[in-house]
């Protein structure tokens, strides 16, 4: 289902700034 590869890609660009913080 190429909606939940979607939801991936969200889940991945909300993740990378919160490890660029740390």
């Amino acid at each position: 289902v190429p909606n939940i590869k979607f939801n991936v890609a969200k889940v991945l660009q909300a993740l990378i700034p919160i490890v660029d913080q740390s």
